[in-house]
């Protein structure tokens, strides 16, 4: 009976560590599981945080400017700005006219249909350049001046 009850007793001892490795399978298992409901749970939560920021980015009320300096401050860059560019874009059409007139002129010397002394027209050749690089340089200089000033 010795042997009976030992072997009894074994097979109790495996069934035993059969149910403790089958609950820690469990466990094991419910936790994966909790784990992966509260991933889910999290990702719900930032796509609806995030749906949330989006929609009051796009509210414009909410992001306006409430300082009423900075809000002039932006209003005169925007209108710097235009006036800026209307200026260079005036420039640049008398600069073309300029370089016209005086290509026009060469041509015209060069054919024989204009006659002007030789210094004349290197006077007016020379002055006519330098009124365009000096045009070039206001243009760079004073229209397109570093964001520091």
């Amino acid at each position: 009976m010795d042997a009976e009850a030992k072997e009894r007793a074994r097979a109790e001892e495996a069934a035993e560590r059969a149910r403790a490795e089958e609950a820690a399978e469990r466990a094991r298992a419910e936790e994966t599981a909790d784990r992966a409901r509260a991933e889910a749970a999290g990702a719900r939560d930032r796509n609806t945080l995030l749906n949330a920021i989006r929609s009051r980015l796009k509210d414009n009320s909410k992001t306006k400017v409430t300082d009423p300096l900075t809000g002039q401050k932006v209003e005169d860059l925007k209108t710097d700005r235009a006036l800026r560019k209307g200026y260079a874009q005036g420039l640049l059409v008398i600069l073309a006219l300029q370089l016209g007139i005086m290509n026009l002129v060469f041509f015209l010397v060069g054919l024989g249909q204009l006659d002007y002394e030789q210094w004349s027209l290197n006077l007016y050749m020379a002055g006519t350049l330098a009124e365009i690089f000096g045009l070039v340089l206001v243009i760079t200089k004073y229209l397109f001046a570093p964001k520091g000033k």
